[in-house]
């Protein structure tokens, strides 16, 4: 399906393919926990070939929409506690990254998002490896 963005750069992708990795990654998301961001972001770059600064928003909404299901499994299902405060002071770093992202990205190369965001990725992976593993963070903070 050929799609011309604002930036006038048309690419290709298959939609069933979207749909179909959208449902692992939001399962492994939903199982382990997590917003599945580290799942999205490489998938829809590397398997789709979208651009980078199409990745960005698109695998921020569907980590929402999956967290929200997630969420709500966990606290109407499992009666999970929320810590609203926490909630609270996350929500304000989301609106300030959300401010902040879109506007510095466009100066930044491509290239070297997708490094920084392969570099976030392994200190995540190996910091979840190390606490389920083995009880403890190798990385900080410990």
């Amino acid at each position: 399906m050929p799609f011309t963005p604002t930036y006038r750069a048309e690419f290709t992708f298959n939609p069933l393919l979207a749909v179909l990795g959208g449902v692992v990654i939001a399962s492994i998301a939903s199982f382990l926990g997590i917003g599945g961001g580290f799942l999205y972001v490489p998938f829809l770059t590397s398997i789709i070939g979208l651009p980078m600064y199409i990745v960005a928003g698109t695998s921020a909404l569907a980590v929402l929409l999956s967290m929200v299901s997630s969420i709500f499994s966990f606290v109407v299902v499992g009666g999970t506690y929320i810590s609203w405060e926490l909630v609270g002071i996350e929500m304000a770093g989301v609106a300030v990254g959300a401010f902040i992202g879109p506007k510095t990205q466009k100066y930044i190369p491509e290239k070297w998002l997708k490094w920084l965001f392969i570099v976030l990725a392994v200190y995540v992976g190996l910091r979840y490896f190390s606490k389920g593993f083995f009880g403890q963070s190798w990385l900080p903070p410990f």
